[in-house]
C-alpha cells in the first residue's frame, strides 16, 4: 500500500501484471530479432572479399580458392612509307625501282595488338598441397581474335 502511495505522489501509475507481460514479450521479441541479424552479419563476413594465399590475388567469397586476373596490353603501329608490307615482313613482297607505280608512294599504316595478353589464374588448398590453374589468352591468329594461349593446372 505505501508503495502505491509513493507512486500516486510521484505521478507514477503503478504497473500491472498486464503490463509486465506485454513488456517481457517486446523484450523477448527484440531478442529474437537481435539474434537474427547477428547471424545475418556472421553470414555477410562469411562472404566478404579477403586477401587470397598468392600475391595480387582474392579468396573466393565463400571458399578457399584464391583468384587473380592479369595481363598487359601491347600495341604495334607500322608505318611504311613506300609499300604496303604488311605485319609480317616478306621481302619477296617489296617492289623493285622499275615494278613501283604512283600508288605505291602513299605509303600504308598498319597496327596491332596480337601480343597482348589476358591470364586468370586460382589457387586452392588441397590435402596433396596447393592445386594451381592457369588460363591465357592473346589476340595472335588469322584474324586477331582472343585465343586460348595456355590452359594447365
Amino acid at each position: 500500500m505505501i508503495g502505491v502511495c509513493v507512486a500516486t505522489a510521484l505521478g507514477v501509475a503503478p504497473v500491472g501484471a498486464n503490463e509486465i507481460a506485454e513488456l517481457k514479450a517486446q523484450i523477448e521479441v527484440l531478442q529474437e530479432r537481435l539474434a537474427r541479424i547477428e547471424a545475418e552479419q556472421e553470414t555477410v563476413a562469411e562472404m566478404a572479399v579477403t586477401a587470397g594465399d598468392k600475391a595480387g590475388s582474392w579468396k573466393l567469397p565463400g571458399s578457399e580458392t584464391s583468384i587473380s586476373i592479369g595481363g598487359y596490353v601491347k600495341g604495334d603501329f607500322y608505318f611504311d612509307s613506300s609499300k604496303d608490307l604488311g605485319a609480317a615482313f616478306d621481302p619477296t613482297s617489296i617492289a623493285l625501282d622499275d615494278e613501283k607505280d604512283a600508288t605505291d608512294d602513299d605509303g600504308a599504316l598498319g597496327m596491332h595488338a596480337r601480343q597482348s595478353r589476358t591470364r586468370f589464374d586460382t589457387h586452392t588448398p588441397t590435402g596433396m598441397g596447393g592445386l594451381d590453374t592457369r588460363i591465357e589468352s592473346d589476340f595472335y591468329g588469322d584474324k586477331s581474335v582472343l585465343r586460348l594461349r595456355h590452359a594447365y593446372g
